[in-house]
């Protein structure tokens, strides 16, 4: 096929027809007011000096007159080349002209934003293999019949004909299974901790924080309470001793105290930090603010610590990142938890304090009180 009928549907392609028409018909306006002008003008000073050659006048004016015949019957022979090729090609070549103008231009536009939009939920599909991701993709990919092109109705589908069958969950029943829970009669089941003399039996260890053995935190490679020393010694947040504040780089400082807490690996210095980030991160996003706190629950259980979206003002509505280490000792399943119970590392100044459901300090807050384009509700980073 010469001319494929999506490109006759591509805005960047049908601005540049446009274009084109745009130039050929400003030329066929100008050329002829050039050509009278110039065979004017010679005309004009062959009579008052009768120095040029009559015969070679006449036919250099017919040359100039021929070229610009020829040049206004281009588009004639080209249209009638395309109906002696085939109909197809035909037919694709007169609807890209017939598309190229600025209304075409524009309701195409919107429907190149809509197939963004469905790619976008096909790539969630890919990342949390749900039944109802699965679902909201389908539907997506049903609303352009009618209005996208078919061969990208087409494509559309075979990428969700390729992950179908791998979608075989709900999402309470992927978070459940994806964070070592037991997912049964639609409900998940973790393991508790017991508490002991020392740790807990999944290991998780007490923390001192405004009371004795107020907390538990995770069990890591690194000494949390150790580590919380280094961090404040060696400035790893986003507030420095020198009076530099590297801004909109609390989740490049939150994942750098993640990576250290889970490797044991705390080579990286301060300076190095901002815009260097690990990438090996699995998000979690939902409205329902329980489901969330689900999440974080079962990872810290898991004694692993998570990077959490809370408040960045006093309103909750610009974004922040924190990293989150442990949980009141008083909590005993995922039932009791609560955000309130949440003990943070805050990446700003590298201060341990208490989550709040809101005030002043840290809470959690949602990306669309935000404005995040990008996920609406609650969100939790986990390292894999």
């Amino acid at each position: 096929m010469l001319i494929s009928n999506v490109i006759c549907e591509t805005t960047s392609f049908l601005r540049i027809l446009l274009f084109l028409n745009i130039a050929r018909r400003l030329l066929f306006i100008v050329m002829p007011i050039v050509l009278i002008l110039v065979l004017t003008i010679r005309t004009f000073k062959n009579i008052v000096k009768a120095e040029e050659n009559y015969r070679e006048y006449i036919n250099d004016s017919l040359k100039k007159i021929g070229a610009v015949v020829i040049i206004f019957f281009i588009p004639t022979v080209v249209n009638i080349v395309m109906s002696l090729i085939g109909n197809e090609i035909n037919y694709n070549y007169k609807t890209c002209l017939s598309n190229a103008n600025l209304s075409k231009i524009e309701y195409y536009k919107g429907v190149e934003e809509k197939v963004l939009d469905v790619k976008d939920l096909i790539d969630k599909v890919k990342r949390m293999p749900t039944t109802e991701n699965l679902t909201k993709a389908e539907n997506a990919v049903s609303s352009l019949y009618g209005v996208a092109n078919g061969m990208i109705i087409e494509d559309l589908e075979y990428s969700l004909a390729s992950i179908r069958s791998k979608v075989v969950m709900s999402d309470d029943e992927f978070v459940c299974m994806s964070k070592g829970g037991i997912y049964e009669n639609n409900e998940c089941i973790f393991k508790k901790p017991s508490i002991q003399e020392k740790t807990t039996s999944n290991g998780m260890l007490y923390y001192t924080f405004e009371s004795l053995n107020d907390y538990l935190v995770v069990n890591t490679p690194l000494d949390v309470a150790n580590y919380i020393n280094f961090l404040k010694e060696n400035r790893i947040c986003q507030d420095q001793e020198n009076g530099t504040v590297y801004y909109d780089q609390c989740l490049c400082f939150a994942e750098e105290q993640i990576h250290s807490l889970t490797t044991g690996d705390i080579s990286r210095k301060s300076f190095e930090v901002p815009g260097k980030y690990y990438n090996n991160y699995v998000i979690y996003s939902d409205d329902d603010k329980d489901k969330v706190l689900n999440v974080v629950y079962s990872e810290l259980i898991n004694n692993k610590p998570v990077i959490l979206h809370v408040n960045g003002d006093r309103n909750g509505t610009s974004r922040h990142y924190v990293t989150v280490i442990g949980f009141k000792s008083t909590v005993t399943s995922a039932a009791d938890f609560k955000e309130t119970d949440i003990l943070l590392i805050d990446s700003f100044d590298c201060k341990v304090e208490q989550l709040h459901e809101w005030g002043t300090s840290r809470f959690m807050t949602t990306g669309k009180k935000c404005n995040k384009p990008d996920y609406t509700g609650y969100q939790v980073y986990m390292y894999v």
